[in-house]
């Protein structure tokens, strides 16, 4: 676990990569899935942005924790996006 905690700024860099990549599969229509809001991703690679930030800076403290079990603030949006849809 620790050497988890030690590269959670990278897994929440990664995790703002994927989306997007998510973003630019949309842009070129080359998405597999359902047509979402471009704005989705992009809030998505906000949050994990600002989630690396924060891994970044809380890496004295104790707040990596709390980053980790609030982590599915990332997806969020898409989450309210699919439950609004239905």
């Amino acid at each position: 676990m620790l050497a988890f905690i030690e590269h959670l700024p990278l897994f929440y860099g990664i995790i703002a990569v994927c989306f997007v990549i998510g973003f630019l599969l949309r842009i070129t229509k080359l998405y597999p899935g359902e047509a979402e809001p471009l704005a989705l991703d992009l809030s998505a690679v906000a949050i994990a942005l600002v989630y690396a930030a924060l891994a970044r800076v809380s890496s004295a403290s104790g707040w990596q924790y709390l980053l980790i079990f609030s982590s599915s603030m990332i997806i969020l949006p898409h989450i309210i996006y699919i439950a609004a849809e239905k």
